[in-house]
């Protein structure tokens, strides 16, 4: 019981505030919040990202019962090598780093993303613009912004009911 008062009042606290970029804790409770069937997710960051925050993504996915698989991706190539390992119908978390955010990269990703029916998680506006399923962004001072993008969920997209996107707590949806 006080293992969930102190999970709950994590979430809550997660949910109103964080830096620039959401951490492996802010991501891993958001999608058990939105997804709460996923189990596996899998991270795309830089590869001094992942000497940085390795141990932080292994905490966060023990408290969240996740398993988390990381990839370092620097370039297209790794970007490419990467997605064809990932299963479909999984969760896919994109770090910022250069070679995820550059245009063409983006454009890859949600498309491969996409036809492989993977939900793409990220801070970053503009995926969440272009049709990552959830950004997780900056917003008025230092609190949290929900997206949900909706334009490319087909049939997943209808399970987001307004009464449970008010209870998730998203503040805004992409049609």
């Amino acid at each position: 019981m006080k293992r969930a008062f102190i999970a709950v009042c994590s979430l809550i606290l997660f949910s109103q505030t964080f830096a620039k970029d959401a951490t492996a804790l802010q991501y891993m409770f958001t999608i058990k919040k939105v997804f709460p069937e996923i189990k596996d997710i899998s991270l795309f960051m830089s590869p001094d990202q992942v000497k940085s925050e390795k141990m932080r993504v292994e905490r966060a996915a023990t408290q969240t019962g996740l398993k988390a698989k990381i990839y370092a991706v620097n370039n297209y190539k790794s970007i490419g090598e990467a997605l064809r390992t990932i299963p479909d119908n999984t969760i896919l978390v994109l770090y910022n780093s250069p070679a995820i955010a550059d245009i063409n990269s983006r454009l890859y990703i949600l498309s491969k993303c996409s036809k492989k029916n993977i939900f793409v998680v990220t801070s970053s506006k503009d995926y969440s613009d272009s049709g990552a399923m959830l950004g997780i962004l900056s917003g008025e001072g230092n609190k949290m912004k929900i997206v949900l993008n909706l334009k490319h969920s087909g049939e997943f997209g209808a399970r987001f009911t307004p009464d449970l996107i008010k209870k998730l707590g998203i503040q805004e949806v992409i049609r």
